[in-house]
């Protein structure tokens, strides 16, 4: 089979096993979680670990439990992302707090990541001690990094640097990517190498997520474009814009920024202020030099025509 059909394959059958580790019971708190998790997400990173896998020649399914640990923390994340945000959207479909309002669902979050950590503990042996540990001080990380934006986002603070934000989606989306490639060389040397990559692959992941909620198809994206003026955030195109605008441009989009607005106009003005810094385009341009820096790293494995075909994945896609 080729790379596409070799990704659906995988992903059919480790969602067979993730669906027997999902929580259902008691149904009054996990209530349709199970459904939220299979809405037809990427498996980007459970994916990302299994090809690493083959390249060091390991079996997938040995790796199935770190895979539903990390996925199912992933969901966490979303479930009180969606909340944060504010979002309407998760996957085309109404975030789990619109559905059942706040207080439920940031309980069914809190139920899952309960869940999630007593799972990663019941698979610690003496053998995998370090790899277990690495994946909970990723799930650290994680939160970190949203504390950071969330952060800037509270305390209307607009002279974010680059570096800044490297440090934020860092921890907020890239870290749980790079482990997962981590994990799937286990225990081999090159596994710190490997670590790298994965950062360099999500920071450029969450780089494209930006851009495609300004400037991606709705059909395809599956949440509402342009979400992230609403919200505020310091993305990489912002905080470029920020500093390449003219000063009544500059002084317009924070104002834009502050208001959290969902009209419509104020955000496609917003928008349209980001293009004409030519932001959108540097950040594309960032996202393919990340890209083929984990390509100079992936590239020395062996068997790693899947792992390339998932890593191009990242940069190409539209949702």
């Amino acid at each position: 089979m080729n790379a596409k059909e070799k990704m659906y394959s995988y992903i059919e059958e480790f969602n067979s096993y993730l669906e027997k580790k999902v929580p259902a019971n008691p149904e009054e708190v996990f209530l349709d979680v199970k459904e939220y998790i299979f809405r037809g997400g990427k498996r980007i990173r459970p994916l990302l670990m299994f090809a690493v896998g083959e390249c060091f020649g390991f079996d997938k399914k040995s790796l199935y439990d770190y895979a539903s640990a990390i996925e199912m923390f992933h969901n966490f994340t979303l479930i009180h992302d969606d909340i944060e945000d504010n979002s309407k959207l998760r996957r085309g479909k109404p975030t789990l707090h619109i559905k059942h309002g706040i207080p439920v669902a940031i309980n069914l979050g809190d139920a899952l990541y309960t869940y999630v950590w007593n799972y990663l503990l019941s698979l610690r042996t003496n053998e995998n001690e370090n790899i277990i540990e690495h994946i909970g001080n990723s799930f650290s990380k994680v939160v970190e990094g949203q504390g950071y934006e969330l952060y800037w986002i509270k305390n209307e603070i607009y002279d974010v640097k680059e570096e800044d934000y490297f440090k934020m989606v860092t921890g907020k989306t890239a870290s749980l990517i790079a482990t997962s490639m981590r994990v799937g060389a286990l225990n081999r040397y090159e596994k710190e190498e490997i670590y790298n990559a994965g950062i360099k692959i999500g920071i450029s992941f969450q780089i494209i997520d930006d851009y495609l909620n300004l400037f991606g198809d709705v059909e395809k994206y599956g949440k509402t474009i342009g979400d992230d003026i609403s919200e505020g955030k310091r993305t990489l195109m912002v905080i470029h814009a920020l500093k390449n605008l003219q000063e009544s441009e500059k002084k317009r989009l924070i104002e834009i920024l502050k208001m959290h607005s969902e009209n419509p106009e104020i955000i496609k003005e917003a928008i349209e202020l980001i293009k004409s810094s030519a932001s959108h385009s540097y950040a594309k341009e960032k996202a393919e030099q990340l890209y083929q820096e984990a390509l100079s790293i992936i590239e020395k494995l062996d068997n790693n025509e899947f792992l390339l075909y998932l890593a191009n994945l990242v940069i190409k896609r539209e949702k």
